[in-house]
């Protein structure tokens, strides 16, 4: 088998891209409705910054359809400006301009001034009824809140240390009835979000983890789970790995 150069690959594969991309306008020229959007940005382990645009429509034969309309690197810092610039050169390249249902994004500070540039390069956009903010993201805010209330969150960074507590002044003997299980859980939960950060970086340690896994007959999830603040029910997972 004869593998081709990376020029020929790289010159395929954006042919490809092109092909799909052309088809993908005249597919959404054909439909009449309205349009929704969601955005999200996302930074890789080597740094670099891109923002994800998707796209969500009711076809002519009234089918839900989902689409991943681009995936654009960032030009600078996650700002407001820099946002509603990608967002608006990526409604220009698909000639959709004008169907725009609404656009939802998660609850940082930035997307609310993203939308608020949108609305002043577009004036038909009115960005308080047309803004959506994500609501697993809010779940997701309200569950950390809470485990940061039980001393059960996880650090951002997640370095997988054990955290330091302290106790509630203002607990009610009610409070103390339930502490101990509380505490119990605590000790359990970081025990296990220290284990699994251990495994995941070191290599012989995941070894020496998957090796055990099959040789106590287990053969699937045998990468270690950790959970972190931003990542939606990754402690949930995480116990349930344990």
């Amino acid at each position: 088998m004869v593998f081709p150069k990376r020029s020929t690959l790289r010159r395929k594969v954006k042919e490809r891209f092109e092909e799909l991309q052309l088809h993908l306008k005249k597919r959404l020229q054909q439909f009449s409705s309205k349009m929704s959007f969601t955005i999200d940005g996302w930074t890789s382990v080597a740094g670099r910054s891109y923002y994800g645009v998707t796209i969500h429509y009711i076809d002519n034969e009234w089918k839900y359809r989902s689409v991943v309309l681009d995936f654009i690197p960032s030009r600078g810092r996650h700002t407001g400006e820099d946002i509603a610039t990608i967002f608006h050169e990526c409604l220009l390249e698909y000639d959709i301009i004008d169907k725009i249902q609404g656009v939802t994004v998660d609850n940082a500070t930035a997307n609310t001034k993203f939308m608020h540039e949108l609305d002043k390069q577009l004036p038909h956009i009115d960005s308080d009824n047309q803004h959506f903010r994500c609501f697993a993201h809010i779940l997701n805010l309200g569950v950390q809140d809470l485990l940061k209330t039980l001393a059960l969150h996880c650090e951002s960074d997640n370095k997988g240390q054990e955290q330091q507590y302290e106790d509630n002044e203002d607990e009610t003997e009610e409070d103390e009835e339930y502490a101990p299980n509380i505490a119990d859980s605590r000790t359990a939960i970081t025990k296990l979000r220290s284990i699994s950060s251990k495994i995941k970086r070191s290599e012989i340690l995941k070894r020496k983890f998957q090796s055990a896994c099959e040789a106590a007959g287990v053969l699937s999830n045998l990468n270690a789970i950790l959970d972190y603040p931003t990542r939606w029910n990754s402690t949930y997972d995480m116990i349930g790995f344990g």
